[in-house]
């Protein structure tokens, strides 16, 4: 008899560049901030129907990287509508972005106190979301081990717009900066 045995070792990759281009996307869309680059791109173009065609010819022969995934769109929505209800609290100071992709309550005691309960409640909410995105952004890239890692990535284009924005955010330290 003759016994073959084969070991074989897979080794799977993380796609990083694609999950910064996933990142980057759905961080500026949450934002708010795909429509003002899409407004000042618009203003500052001589020919804007050639741009149209260029970028529509390009996403045709060179497919998006990461084209995401209904449940990702549907968290991305979410994130949307609740970031409209939090930018004031950007704009102010009072909430900032974490070291860890989250959003962070940085100075309660600059709300109302009738309003804190409404803000904790928010950016508990917000919190949550970002969590379910990190998880389902890794999924549709392959491989839902990689939440970590996507959330790691998410945090830094989360400091990168607010750095950008004006917006409060955590250094590595864990110390809020501007």
């Amino acid at each position: 008899l003759f016994e073959l045995t084969a070991c074989v070792t897979i080794n799977v990759y993380f796609p990083e560049a694609k999950a910064r281009e996933a990142a980057e996307k759905n961080v500026k869309e949450i934002m708010g901030l795909d429509k003002m680059e899409s407004e000042a791109d618009k203003q500052s173009s001589v020919i804007p129907e050639m741009q149209t065609i260029l970028v529509s010819v390009v996403d045709f022969v060179i497919p998006a990287a990461h084209a995401g995934s209904p449940g990702e769109d549907k968290i991305k929505a979410v994130l949307q509508k609740r970031f409209a209800q939090l930018k004031p609290f950007f704009d102010s100071g009072v909430v900032g972005f974490t070291k860890d992709g989250m959003v962070g309550i940085r100075d309660l005691k600059a709300v109302a106190p009738k309003e804190r309960g409404k803000l904790k409640k928010l950016v508990n909410a917000d919190n949550s979301d970002r969590k379910a995105l990190y998880k389902e952004s890794a999924r549709a890239l392959g491989n839902p081990q990689w939440e970590a890692k996507q959330q790691a990535i998410y945090a830094q284009e989360w400091i990168k717009q607010a750095k950008q924005k004006g917006y409060y955010y955590q250094d590595k330290s864990g110390k809020w900066v501007k």
